[in-house]
């Protein structure tokens, strides 16, 4: 099924469209409890909120403002209760356990002018909301990735010297395991990649260009610029080194986006997944097809099998084939191998179409990692154009002299480090980066 969610838009209590794509967003993508929280809220139904209108569907949740009578409102008409709190990136979590918000939910909107980025960074590690509504400062030019500095004690002057580019944002949500579908006015929707269903093909994902609806005249735009230019505050976060730490964090993987493709071409290719590297322990427990962190969990081949799509494994090693047969024994639409990647790899048949490359074979802290990669792609190819490829372990540096990994945030080292520049040679573009990475050819 595809959706554009731009044209699912409607105004009935929201300020811009936001009311019809969330809707319709709840309509696609079963509600885990019906809890929503937003900060900025009046408690009013008039008050252009993003939660309101939910109520209809049985929604409920909490409001959070600063003020006692946020936007010159008066307590005697609220409708629904506000708790007042001056939230910060310090102590969003403090406050979500004071109210005890269960750590996953359903909606989440944020709009405090100012801290927003910084307040959602720290609150996306400790809680995943299925859908998040966060407001930008839509008129830096989209092309910015910027973030005004953080500062606990901002409060908003009413100028553009505030918030976070469309850019930042979409790469924050990126970076968690968010995708975005829409963007309502100032309003930017995302939602979790493990929510999304796999035959679910939403348009226009995260592609800030086509998904801005918000229009201006050009003598707000002038003046808005020269102000925001003038701002002495900015971070401008692609001037920001890779930060390299011991403890590993968690980005999702963008598997949703290449199962998306794969549906939607369905009967195209040859073999619609290679997977090089079988899952290395049998699966004990539930997993939903929407869920793709169990591919993080080394059971990857049980998330592919689950598609119905078309699965070829390959593995040397018969314990993780035997987990993965065990594992997905209901499933006839894979074929597993147990055969050296590199000797399959020198028997390929040559203008064999393969629609996703996925390599996680050759452990990162082994020192022939990235070169057995890099061999392995030059036995194989040249593949079909629209062959998508799958890096996993791309955003670990093994420090062969301290025996201990780091994360790179650029997601160029691991088993990606030498295959991904020849990838780049050879005319794919990345996609999406974190623990895994994707690449295409454009």
């Amino acid at each position: 099924m595809n959706i554009n969610f731009a044209d699912c838009q409607k105004k009935i209590l929201s300020q811009f469209g936001q009311d019809g794509v969330i809707e319709k967003i709840f309509e696609l993508i079963p509600p885990l409890n019906k809890f929503f929280v937003e900060f900025g809220s009046c408690g009013t139904d008039e008050s252009m909120g993003n939660t309101a209108y939910m109520r209809r569907y049985g929604f409920d949740g909490l409001l959070m403002d600063c003020n006692t009578e946020p936007y010159g409102t008066h307590n005697e008409i609220k409708k629904y209760p506000v708790m007042i709190e001056f939230i910060t990136a310090e102590n969003i979590i403090n406050i979500f356990k004071k109210y005890n918000v269960p750590q996953q939910f359903d909606l989440l909107s944020v709009d405090i002018d100012g801290n927003d980025y910084w307040v959602l960074k720290s609150l996306l590690t400790e809680y995943y909301p299925q859908v998040i509504v966060i407001e930008s400062n839509y008129m830096i030019p989209s092309d910015r990735n910027i973030v005004w500095k953080y500062d606990p004690d901002f409060v908003w002057a009413g100028d553009c010297l505030h918030g976070a580019s469309y850019q930042a944002l979409l790469n924050l949500g990126i970076e968690n395991g968010y995708s975005l579908v829409a963007i309502c006015g100032c309003d930017m929707i995302f939602v979790r990649n493990e929510s999304i269903p796999c035959d679910l093909i939403i348009e226009n994902i995260n592609d800030i260009n086509k998904l801005i609806t918000a229009k201006h005249d050009q003598l707000t735009i002038e003046a808005s610029v020269k102000q925001i230019n003038e701002g002495t505050d900015w971070i401008n976060l692609d001037d920001k080194n890779p930060v390299i730490q011991n403890e590993r964090d968690r980005p999702k993987p963008y598997i949703d986006k290449a199962l998306n493709i794969l549906f939607k071409n369905k009967n195209k290719f040859d073999i619609d997944i290679v997977e090089i590297g079988c899952m290395r322990s049998e699966l004990t427990h539930n997993v939903d097809i929407t869920d793709y962190e169990c591919c993080n969990d080394g059971h990857s081949t049980y998330l592919f099998a689950r598609t119905g799509l078309l699965v070829v494994s390959i593995d040397i090693n018969r314990i993780h084939l035997n987990n993965a047969i065990k594992s997905c024994k209901q499933y006839e639409n894979i074929e597993y191998i147990e055969e050296d990647a590199i000797k399959w790899a020198k028997e390929f048949i040559e203008n064999t179409t393969i629609g996703l490359l996925f390599l996680d074979a050759w452990d990162v802290d082994l020192p022939e990692s990235a070169e057995k990669h890099l061999e392995f792609y030059n036995l194989i190819k040249p593949l079909n154009d629209d062959c998508m490829i799958l890096i996993d372990d791309t955003d670990l540096y093994w420090d062969a002299d301290k025996k201990e990994f780091f994360y790179d945030k650029e997601c160029l080292s691991g088993k990606g480090r030498l295959l991904i520049p020849q990838l780049l040679k050879d005319g794919y573009s990345i996609t999406f980066k974190g623990r895994q990475t994707l690449l295409e050819k454009k």
